[in-house]
């Protein structure tokens, strides 16, 4: 796998709107999921038109409220709809559902079968809404039932030590598709960052969702690929990122990646919103990150964790960019440096003198 496909979270009411916000969002996605709980009661019965509506293969997934859904009918009455959307379907890959997403614990034979004889992929997934996910390869075992299927796990963190966590243990994770999120505030990094997780996907929402869907993690699909390059994202790929918490509204990953692309780079400039300095650098070390931009609260902190630093660190007592060399930190304070340089243009001269 080159990189992870971005999925496009579909939780419109209707049909149709759902189509037109695949249209929008076309060159931003690779794939999309319908979000049948979301939809009306009405449009419901009709699931089964949906993947000749858009040009993109598609998720069918029935999210039940347990597992952060909005489907409460019943599990007899979600068993009637994905049978309505499996059973007699079109051969034609473009009219008939990719996948199917079902739960870990829903075992419905017929069902599967179904999906196998029309060679739907079944994604097997697994959510805690609550808590983070421990031993994942052990996981994903216990809930793939055959090798055709794709095992998901989605977690909430706790902790950003969840997040360097996950990623350490994902690493070793290559042996079949996956996919793999944290969600939330904490778990952003884990969208972004996909392909190094060796995620088969990663999951979008449109801005025209709102706070529901976007409360759990998710990017919309134009920042992911305008302002992370999500596509050009790699094994290779240098992580760099602004550490700071809570760290509600930044423009660094903008100008670091837009730079990126205009000087050739294979680099990305992420978020890093970390509670705790301590679990941020964790993470620094899991994900092979080369370099961060500090601010509040942090600036003072990360002195104690650099190994070299100059003298306006010294002076200031505070740094605000750190850059690992050779497995060593070091620290700056351009601020300082900053500050000088626009009160010399302000005043018309090159030097300022101590006073």
């Amino acid at each position: 796998m080159e990189r992870a496909l971005v999925c496009l979270t579909l939780c419109a009411d209707t049909l149709l709107k759902n189509a037109e916000l695949v249209k929008k969002y076309r060159k931003y996605i690779d794939i999309a999921e319908l979000r049948v709980d979301f939809l009306c009661e009405e449009e419901q019965l009709h699931i089964r038109r949906f993947p000749a509506m858009v040009d993109v293969p598609c998720i069918l997934t029935i999210r039940r409220k347990a597992d952060g859904g909005k489907f409460i009918n019943g599990e007899i009455s979600r068993t009637m709809l994905f049978g309505r959307a499996l059973a007699f379907t079109d051969k034609s890959i473009t009219r008939k559902f990719a996948y199917v997403d079902f739960e870990s614990d829903y075992i419905v034979s017929s069902l599967q079968d179904a999906a196998l004889s029309f060679d739907i992929k079944i994604i097997r997934s697994f959510h805690n809404m609550s808590e983070p996910v421990k031993n994942l390869s052990e996981c994903y075992n216990s809930i793939r039932k055959t090798k055709y299927e794709i095992p998901k796990i989605a977690f909430m963190p706790k902790t950003f030590k969840d997040i360097s966590d996950m990623f350490e243990e994902a690493t070793n994770i290559k042996d079949y598709d996956h996919i793999l999120c944290a969600m939330g505030k904490l778990g952003q990094v884990s969208r972004i960052l996909a392909t190094k997780l060796n995620s088969f996907l990663t999951y979008v929402s449109p801005t025209e969702t709102g706070n529901f869907v976007q409360e759990l993690g998710h990017i919309d699909p134009i920042t992911l690929q305008d302002i992370y390059h999500f596509n050009h994202i790699n094994k290779e790929t240098k992580v760099y990122g602004v550490l700071g918490w809570p760290l509600k509204k930044t423009s660094s990953p903008a100008i670091h990646n837009f730079a990126y692309e205009k000087l050739s780079l294979n680099s990305v400039f992420l978020p890093i919103a970390s509670p705790s300095i301590e679990d941020a650098f964790r993470f620094t070390k899991v994900a092979d990150v080369q370099g961060l931009a500090v601010t509040v609260p942090y600036k003072e902190e990360v002195i104690s964790r650099l190994n070299v630093y100059d003298s306006d660190v010294e002076k200031i007592g505070a740094c605000n960019t750190v850059v690992l060399q050779n497995n060593v930190w070091h620290g700056y304070n351009t601020d300082a440096y900053g500050f000088r340089r626009a009160l010399s243009n302000f005043l018309g001269c090159d030097k300022l003198k101590k006073s």
